[in-house]
């Protein structure tokens, strides 16, 4: 992989990391919604590692019109709640890979015998990815509509955390002044959450041999 999409998921989840340090000081004197917001946007950071992942791997897929194609979406006007709904499907995501590598656990001796018979490696590759990854895809994918009707209530919630506003029917001023100490607990939870499975992910995929994530991910995005 490139080093500058290694050093770009990596400076996320340093930024993300930052962000929540920075959100708890203000939690801890009291500005909750300035706290929330930057919870938040820290999400959007450690979802932006996933994408900077995905997209060095599709560099190195040679998957040049893919890897654009996922570079505009965090560029576009609706980056921020794409980032956030992410993180809404990260928790499931992380259930989907520990099935995932279960399954492949228990499949790998039959796989490595047909392979030894001289059966070939790209084909039970891509035969070990479509039983035991794309299921998995398929069910996110179920998932993303939900998501993405989240974010966009959670991407409201951040700006009512940073700006002052007059609802639509001119009777109420809300603002950051609005949100609880919950609400920051909350948030700072799932970006430590988010944080957490983002930078395991990354590690499991790159843990395999360059050949196996280029065809997984070639799978996972062109199903």
């Amino acid at each position: 992989m490139e080093e500058v999409w290694v050093h770009a998921y990596k400076k996320c989840l340093e930024n993300a990391d930052q962000y929540a340090k920075d959100a708890i000081t203000l939690k801890e004197n009291g500005s909750y919604g300035h706290a929330l917001a930057l919870a938040m946007i820290g999400q959007e950071e450690a979802s932006k590692a996933f994408f900077y992942f995905v997209i060095g791997v599709l560099k190195e897929a040679k998957e040049e019109e893919l890897s654009e194609k996922w570079l505009k979406e965090i560029r576009s006007p609706g980056a921020h709640e794409k980032k956030l709904e992410l993180g809404i499907l990260a928790l499931p995501m992380e259930k989907v890979i520990d099935i995932g590598v279960y399954g492949a656990k228990m499949g790998l001796p039959g796989l490595q015998n047909r392979a030894r018979r001289g059966e070939s490696l790209e084909k039970l590759t891509r035969e070990g990815l479509e039983r035991y990854a794309v299921p998995g895809i398929k069910l996110l994918e179920e998932l993303k509509r939900p998501a993405k009707r989240k974010s966009g209530k959670i991407q409201k919630l951040k700006k009512r955390g940073l700006y002052v506003d007059v609802s639509k029917d001119r009777k109420v001023v809300h603002g950051p002044f609005d949100i609880m100490e919950k609400d920051v607990t909350e948030e700072l939870d799932r970006l430590n959450e988010i944080r957490r499975i983002a930078d395991g992910y990354i590690k499991f995929v790159m843990s395999f041999p360059s050949n196996v994530r280029i065809k997984s991910m070639q799978i996972n995005l062109n199903p």
